[in-house]
Parts: C-alpha cells; structure tokens; sequence
C-alpha cells in the first residue's frame, strides 16, 4: 500500500477536528523562537518605600500568536516579570515590544536582577534596579581637633522621597577610645522633599596623651511606607594629643678665658599655632652672653621653629652653663607645657696663664724640648736652646720631628686639636 495515502487517510480526522475547534494547524514562529534580551530598564533606580512605574526595553518581547477560523489574534504566551524575590502583577506588554511595569513599596535597599519570560522563554541577557534609601546622609566634620578643644560637627539629611520620611538617631560614635566624644546631635521626627534639614553636634577632646587619627560614625534611621532602615555615615580627624614645645641650644663644650663663640638657640611648636610665644636664653657659671637673646609676645604657626643666634664669652674660669627657658598660649585646647634645656660648658684659663706659675729653669734643667701653639707664642722663650719654635696648621719640621719621635708629650694649658 502507498504510505503517502496511509498517512493522509489517518491523519485526516484529526485535521478536521482541529478546523472544527476554530484552531490553525500552524503558529507563526521564526524571530520569535529566539531567547529574549533585556537592554535597559527606566529608571535605572527607585526608592525603597515608593511604587515605581518601570519601563523594559529589550529585544524579543513579543508572544506568539494563533490565528481562528473568523480571522482573529489571540495570544496564547502568558507574560512574567521578577524584580529579585518579587513578581510585579501589574506586567503589560505593549505592542511596540517595550514591557510596562511597577515596582512594588516593599523592596529594601539593595540592587536587584529583572528577569522576563514569555511562554517557555526567558531572558538571556539580563538587567538590574537599583533601590536606593529614601534619605542621603552627609557627615561634616573638621579635620583636626586640639587637645583640650570643643568644635562643632554637623549632619545634613536629604530626602529622595516624594512624601515626609520619618527619622530618628540611631547610633553616634567616635573611635579610638578615650581620644575624643561626639553628643548635642538632635535629629529633626520628619524629613520633606522641599529641602534637607542640617542639624548640629559638639566634638569635644578628652586629652589625649598622644596624637591620633580618630573618626566619627554617626546611623540614621528611617521609615517610609511598609519599610525601615539605617543609613550610616563617617567621617575622619585627627586628635592632637598634649601639646609639648621641643627646644635645643648648642654652643661650645669649652671656652678660653676672655674667649668669645657663636652659640644658636630654638624652639619648635607642636601641631597647633602658638601665641605669645616668650623665650629666654641665659648664661650662668663661669659663662656670659655678649648680647640679649630673649624674646616676648612673639607668634609661631604649628610645627614651625624660631631660631636665635648670638655669642658668648667665658668670663671666668671654672664650669658655666648655657640655659633656654620657653614659654607659650596655644591658639587652639590647652596649652603647651614649659620647656627648659641647659647646656654645661667649661671656661679655660688658656695656656699664658697655665705656664704662667711654672719655674721654667726646672724644666729645661732636665733637657725637654718646648714648643708652643701659636695662642701661647709668649710662654717660652724661643732664643732658648730647648725650643722648637710655635706650631699651628702649619709647623717647622724640627717641631715635626720631636712629635713623630716622642714616647710622651706633655701638654700644659693647651689643646692638642690645634
């Protein structure tokens, strides 16, 4: 038998039956079998607590169609749209391919992935929405503050929302423990969508012991609609701890009698600016100044150094001391400690005045070779037999001689560095 007539004989009253019930033996297919891809989402965030009418744009968003016996469309592919956890009822597909929709009030923060199908597909490519709280929180607060110092903070809360967002403080904090505390922050019951509302707080330092970097945290809370939540806020400093002067004077170790050299003194402020800044360099012992160094009511800016040069003398002979003593008023919290350094020297008698009480014919009675530095020329005669002459930088050679071949020298009122 002829298989083409076996199947047409067969499969005949079921193609009747299928005209009988309006139906077409054929769907319109082709594009339409591709997956679905979704290009944009408007807007591309909402507001948690607030419906949002959203918008889909994709590519393959169109159902498949049968065509009845009396000519007409229907649409036999259900349409489904998922915004993360939450399916939006309310989907309608346009007929130019772009998906209306509303995003629901219960969705928290957070960013959510939007899936489509249509029938039996589904989006390849996909899309997200970002909910957003409905309130911005900004944290202002200086970039330092000084030991013992109390300085305003402020809080500006801005509403995204539409209507009133109701708030409340959650937490305020401050970290490390013990630099500085955060309070005075009153937070306003409702925020509107006409302006933001700024509120005020003290910062206030605890003394702290040791400079620090410290920060301050600051959480709102907010309820909208059927949802509540924080938004948190920070915002770095740095707290100064007790300020302390640092200070150095240099000057010789040691002097010659009637002898005069430079000396310099400093002091360096902490991290705050001072004012009335009060130094006092003074000599002491066997030590004089030749010239007032002090200074009074002088300004020095944070961690900058006032320098003082000038010169001394030695005015007797025996130990003397050189002495700064500092003083300040902070611009800014406590003010820095008094500073006192002192520096010890010795004040020579030189050798004229060493040689001076020495019964010479002693020495040259057991044949010992002299010389003397160029400062003590007059010590000894140099028309004597045993000299060698003066030295320096420069020297004879005989003196040269007697020092390369000598067991001890003996050095009388004299430095052996000339």
């Amino acid at each position: 038998m002829d298989p083409v007539a076996t199947f047409a004989r067969r499969s005949r009253p079921a193609l009747l039956a299928a005209l009988a019930l309006g139906g077409c033996v054929c769907t319109h297919i082709g594009s339409q079998d591709q997956g679905l891809s979704l290009r944009g989402v408007e807007p591309s965030f909402a507001v948690a607590g607030v419906k949002t009418p959203l918008l889909l744009r994709g590519d393959g968003f169109r159902p498949r169609v049968v065509t009845n016996l009396d000519g007409k469309d229907a649409t036999a592919e259900a349409l489904s749209v998922r915004v993360g956890p939450s399916e939006l009822a309310d989907a309608v597909l346009r007929p130019d391919g772009t998906i209306e929709a509303t995003l629901p009030d219960t969705l928290p923060p957070g960013a959510y992935e939007i899936s489509i199908a249509v029938g039996r597909r589904q989006t390849l490519l996909g899309a997200a929405v970002q909910v957003v709280a409905p309130i911005e929180v900004t944290l202002s607060v200086p970039g330092d503050l000084a030991s013992g110092e109390e300085r305003p903070f402020s809080l500006e809360v801005t509403s995204r929302a539409p209507s009133d967002v109701v708030l409340a403080l959650d937490s305020l904090g401050m970290w490390p423990d013990g630099f500085a505390a955060a309070d005075g922050l009153m937070v306003p019951a409702l925020v509107g969508p006409q302006e933001p509302v700024k509120v005020f707080g003290r910062l206030t330092s605890r003394h702290p012991s040791a400079t620090e970097d410290a920060g301050i945290a600051v959480s709102v809370r907010w309820s909208l609609g059927p949802l509540s939540g924080t938004v948190d806020a920070s915002a770095n400093l740095r707290a100064f701890g007790t300020p302390g002067m640092t200070a150095s004077i240099d000057g010789p170790a040691a002097i010659e009698l009637g002898d005069q050299r430079p000396i310099s003194a400093r002091l360096v402020a902490p991290d705050v600016d001072l004012g009335h800044v009060n130094v006092e360099v003074t000599a002491g012992g066997s030590a004089g100044l030749t010239a007032n160094l002090s200074i009074s009511g002088a300004t020095l800016a944070a961690g900058s150094a006032l320098s003082l040069a000038g010169s001394m003398q030695g005015v007797t002979t025996g130990p003397g001391w050189l002495q700064l003593d500092g003083t300040a008023v902070a611009q800014r919290g406590d003010p820095p400690s008094p500073v006192s350094v002192r520096r010890v020297l010795t004040v020579r008698g030189g050798p004229a005045l060493a040689l001076s009480g020495l019964w010479l014919p002693g020495i040259v009675e057991v044949g010992v070779p002299v010389t003397t530095s160029l400062g003590g020329k007059s010590a000894f005669p140099e028309t004597h037999p045993l000299s060698l002459g003066s030295g320096g930088l420069a020297i004879p050679q005989t003196v040269r001689t007697f020092l390369d071949k000598s067991d001890v020298i003996l050095g009388i009122g004299c430095s052996f560095t000339e």
